[in-house]
């Protein structure tokens, strides 16, 4: 039971973190996003909008 814990997940596949509280992105080193996963598919320019979309995601999450 991890309730009342903090939990850092590094996954390849999207859907191991989806149903995440938060989720921080990172590109070349560096965090790009962070945010719950339904904030960060609001911006369709983000990195983690593209990943679910081409991950087919996005039904799931919006």
């Amino acid at each position: 039971d991890f309730r009342d814990a903090t939990v850092l997940t590094i996954a390849h596949r999207l859907g191991t973190v989806l149903d995440s509280d938060r989720i921080m992105v990172l590109s070349d080193g560096r965090v790009v996003e962070f945010d719950t996963p339904r904030n960060l598919v609001k911006d369709e320019n983000g990195v983690f909008y593209k990943l679910a979309k081409e991950g087919g995601y996005l039904d799931k999450l919006l």
